[in-house]
This record gives structure tokens, sequence and C-alpha cells, in this order.
């Protein structure tokens, strides 16, 4: 449970390459809209992300961005809140290298990650699969 602002959940044991395009998403559940999903990629504070925007249920936050100057880069969710701290629940967290997975100047965009990702059961796979978009 959060206890102070900008407090989160990282995933900090993958590597990164830089100049790949990552796609990451999590299903989360909270009573606020103050709760985001960051891709952080830089030592200048870059970053791409994306808010809860609901104030109930498990809502699927994602983010797709460039690796451009930091292999050190993390994914995050982070509560926004200055105050009034909740339970936040997180399933489902997959990040995918959209570089390595469909090659140079074929990465999928956002949209077709997030309609793609609505095809598997409980949007997780453990098998290499060639998917069409």
């Amino acid at each position: 449970m959060p206890n102070a602002q900008y407090s989160s959940l990282q995933n900090t044991t993958q590597s990164y390459i830089i100049g790949h395009i990552y796609y990451s998403f999590a299903y989360v559940d909270t009573d606020t809209t103050g709760v985001s999903l960051y891709i952080y990629h830089g030592s200048g504070g870059s970053w791409a992300g994306s808010s809860h925007s609901t104030t109930s249920g498990f809502q699927r936050l994602t983010v797709r961005t460039n690796i451009i100057n930091d292999t050190n880069a993390y994914i995050y969710i982070q509560d926004n809140r200055s105050s009034g701290f909740t339970r936040i629940q997180v399933k489902h967290w997959v990040t995918v290298d959209l570089t390595a997975a469909f090659g140079v100047g074929n990465e999928p965009t956002q949209a077709q990650m997030d309609t793609t990702m609505t095809n598997y059961p409980n949007n997780w796979f453990n098998i290499v699969t060639k998917a069409n978009l």
C-alpha cells in the first residue's frame, strides 16, 4: 500500500536496449485516478505513461516508448496522490521488446498492441508466436 506521494512498484530486473521500442501493460485496480504506469528511460527524465481513469475495478494501463538514452530504464506503477493513500492491486504485468519481436521498423503501434493483447486469455502468453497485426 502506498504511504507517500510517488510511491511505486518497479520492474527493474530487465535489461533494456537503447533504440529498441518497448510496450508494457498491467491491470491496475485503485479507487483513484492518480495512479499511472510509466516507462522511465533517461537520466534527463524522459518517460512515457498512461493513467488510471476510473475509481473502481481493474483497468488496463498501457505504454509504448523508444528507449533513447539509458539502458538503466525501468517500468513502474506510481501513486501520484499527495495524501489519502489506499490499496492498489496489480495483475498481468507484461513487457514486450517490440523491436526484438517484430524487427526494426516493423514494431506495431500502441493501439495495435492493445488490440492484439486482448486476444490472449488473461492477456498472458508463454510461447513465441507470430502475431498478425
